[in-house]
């Protein structure tokens, strides 16, 4: 297919290096020998959600509903949300300066809730009260994570058929009997009860969720601080890619909002690309891959057509808010990203172990 080659010729190379985010503080309750240690310090590196005080964590502590919104709405990148809470949703028990209200919207409009938070029949919301201080049993957190990976990926997981839950506890029947105890009033159908066997199978067999025992899961069991960061840990490595490929998404559309242009989309085939082309920069930093041929030929290899094609590379940005700064504060970047040609984008991201850490690539077509 034909190629435009001033989108390449716009893409010079960017590299910057920065210095790694500063350690999370020392709290006085999760020592280094806690088992909880390092994710406390990625969920407050982050920006997730912080210690109870300065030099507490409170680990043990449970999670609300609000809580927990609030961190998977921060995870999402922040999403900007136009409506409010009384136009979007039908909760009337959020206070006016409630410090989770974005994330409720939303998290409403993105079906990031369960459905039991909204229903009482399982059709149509008709429960006016979220209860936003409601600590959340780990069957509720389990639904929610599952369902934002979902919207991180934009597709249903893929179940393996051949993994089972090994635990006495999270049987069909088990798991119904929990659920109707904490949810008496909702009419809990086949089809709920999928979902709810389907978001603990999956959270399992990711590596997300562990049992509380080698034969219990405690689906009931209220979901503490410290299990919070190590499922949301776990849950980076692995979709940590589909995170930074939806919050480069955002700002990019964001930054063409600015300039009254339309948004651009993600394709899978186009993200696949780009995470090829993300991987060979840690191997040869340049828009020539690693075998001498044009970058573009990652997209033909992927089966993306294209009439106009563009690249932009980077390394050593450790967040896609500063990534996407130093593309935008670039004149050939900045081009790509606002180009009328381009009506798709892909991002590619690749750790490594050497000076720049952090390898990206975003790839445009049209």
């Amino acid at each position: 297919m034909h190629k435009r080659p001033r989108a390449l010729l716009l893409a010079l190379a960017l590299s910057f290096t920065l210095a790694l985010p500063a350690a999370a503080a020392q709290f006085q309750d999760v020592p280094d020998d806690h088992w909880a240690s390092d994710a406390v310090a990625y969920v407050v590196d982050k920006g997730l959600f912080n210690g109870t005080s300065a030099t507490t964590f409170t680990p043990d502590a449970g999670m609300t509903r609000a809580m927990l919104t609030e961190v998977l709405y921060r995870c999402a990148g922040t999403p900007e949300v136009s409506a409010t809470v009384e136009e979007a949703t039908p909760f009337r028990d959020v206070p006016e300066n409630a410090y989770y209200r974005d994330a409720l919207v939303w998290a409403y409009e993105n079906e990031i809730l369960p459905d039991w938070f909204s229903s009482e029949d399982g059709g149509e919301a008709n429960r006016t009260t979220f209860n936003p201080d409601t600590v959340t049993p780990r069957i509720d957190f389990a639904q929610m994570l599952y369902r934002f990976s979902w919207y991180v990926t934009g597709a249903a997981p893929v179940l393996d058929e051949d993994v089972t839950l090994p635990f006495q506890d999270a049987t069909e029947t088990a798991l119904r009997e929990v659920f109707l105890a904490a949810y008496p009033y909702y009419a809990c159908t086949q089809e709920d009860m999928d979902l709810i066997h389907g978001a603990f199978l999956w959270a399992y067999a990711q590596g997300i969720m562990n049992g509380t025992s080698e034969t219990t899961l405690s689906p009931d069991r209220t979901i503490s601080r410290a299990q919070v960061a190590v499922m949301l840990m776990r849950f980076d490595g692995a979709y940590g890619s589909a995170l930074f490929q939806l919050e480069v998404l955002q700002l990019v559309n964001q930054a063409r909002a600015d300039q009254g242009l339309a948004p651009l989309t993600a394709d899978p085939a186009l993200t696949a690309a780009a995470q090829t082309r993300a991987e060979e920069l840690t191997t040869l930093y340049s828009h020539t891959r690693p075998d001498g041929r044009s970058c573009f030929t990652a997209l033909t290899e992927a089966g993306v057509a294209y009439g106009a094609a563009g690249e932009n590379i980077a390394a050593g940005y450790p967040t896609p808010a500063e990534v996407v700064a130093g593309w935008m504060a670039s004149d050939g970047h900045r081009a790509n990203i606002l180009s009328e040609d381009f009506t798709q984008m892909g991002l590619g991201y690749a750790p490594a172990e050497d000076g720049f850490g952090h390898y990206w690539a975003q790839l445009f077509v049209g």
